[in-house]
């Protein structure tokens, strides 16, 4: 808080902070878990695949950001990098 013990005022900042910890704790991770999430500078990541990891920024934890536009454009994303390319028969005979 800020001013001190007396009159301490907690921020927007604070009460965000707050309820991620809190989002956190609901979800299991222990105290010093959520301690070095919420410090992640980076990001926080959460594998979610082999060879695919969801890297989160520490303010997004507990926002109350909607997922599912998210999930939306996660699930879009990944369907396009993990598709077969296509192969265009008549080009490579034309390439020949």
């Amino acid at each position: 808080p800020r001013g001190g013990r007396a009159r301490a005022d907690y921020g927007d900042d604070h009460v965000a902070a707050i309820g991620r910890y809190t989002r956190l704790h609901d979800l299991g991770f222990p105290p010093a878990a959520i301690r070095i999430l919420l410090q992640a500078e980076e990001g926080v990541p959460f594998p979610i695949a082999p060879g695919i990891t969801l890297v989160v920024a520490p303010g997004m934890l507990g926002s109350g950001l909607p997922a599912g536009p998210l999930v939306d454009r996660i699930r879009d994303t990944l369907t396009r990098l993990l598709q077969e390319p296509e192969h265009d028969d008549a080009r490579s005979r034309a390439d020949d």
